[in-house]
């Protein structure tokens, strides 16, 4: 007799691991969202000066049109001895930051290496500094902050940009994650063939 009601009892049992799975299954996509978010914006914002990467906004229009005032750069540390022609630098000048593109490098009469910048909307090279007032090279751009940038007028930008990626991952991730428990929940449960082997 007991083993006559197993097979009775087993899709109950089955329907409500299925709905534990299900809840599970959706406690663990948010919190994946949420992870991914994270990720995503603190990969740029929080994680960037781990390896020795910072965010700067330009200033001016003497790189215009590749970058416009406002714009979010990419800097990473280096050692003005080792800037190449063509990269963009930053160097300090009379207690001010400067970021103009290398186009030359020469020694002076004595010896020391000089480098020659020139901003990209600028008719004239600026005079030659020394490789030691170079401390950063630009190495990329962040997509569109540089928008929010403006339109906020300052750091406002930042945490705009920010806010945007964590909603976009958060919802992205979301809904995906409804959308797969949507299907799952479709799917029967299989039941045990209770007449199976009977004559």
């Amino acid at each position: 007799m007991k083993y006559a009601e197993l097979p009775l009892r087993f899709p109950e049992f089955a329907g409500h691991l299925q709905a534990l799975t299900h809840a599970l299954t959706r406690a663990l996509i948010l919190a994946s969202a949420v992870v991914i978010a994270v990720l995503v914006s603190g990969g740029i914002f929080n994680l960037t000066p781990l390896v020795g990467i910072s965010l700067a906004h330009t200033q001016g229009t003497s790189m215009e049109p590749k970058q416009k005032n406002g714009d979010v750069v990419l800097l990473k540390a280096i050692d003005g001895a080792n800037a190449r022609v063509g990269d963009v630098v930053v160097f300090q000048e009379k207690g001010k930051s400067f970021m103009h593109r290398l186009i030359e490098r020469r020694l002076s009469d004595s010896g020391e290496l000089m480098l020659v910048t020139q901003g990209d909307n600028v008719p004239v090279p600026d005079h030659p500094i020394l490789a030691s007032q170079v401390t950063n090279r630009m190495i990329g751009e962040v997509p569109l902050l540089g928008a929010f940038s403006r339109l906020l007028h300052g750091d406002g930008g930042i945490h705009a940009y920010r806010s945007i990626v964590i909603s976009i991952s958060l919802f992205s991730v979301a809904l995906w994650g409804l959308v797969t428990s949507a299907r799952a929940e479709r799917r029967p449960v299989r039941r045990h063939n209770d007449t199976a082997g009977l004559s």
